[in-house]
């Protein structure tokens, strides 16, 4: 959508979408963290209250947020240069 909108605005649109495949991979890293604050909180109750099985779910999904983000901008890069 974004490569659209530059095209109608005559600016680059494979600069464009790149920019934007930048800024929302920070934005997309914030939001899988935002969701996580409330168990970071209570890290230390449930370390010491043995529910580990919970830490060790929230870290998968942080670590699954960071690949994802991740994936997309590259596969976003691939499409602008053309590269498989």
């Amino acid at each position: 959508m974004g490569g659209v909108g530059a095209f109608f605005t005559n600016q680059p649109p494979l600069y464009v979408m790149d920019n934007l495949a930048d800024q929302l991979k920070i934005w997309a890293l914030v939001a899988a963290l935002g969701g996580t604050f409330d168990t970071i909180k209570s890290f230390e109750l449930h370390i010491l209250g043995g529910e580990l099985d919970q830490v060790f779910q929230q870290l998968i999904f942080i670590l699954s947020a960071f690949f994802g983000a991740h994936v997309g901008t590259t596969l976003v890069r691939w499409l602008i240069n053309g590269e498989w």
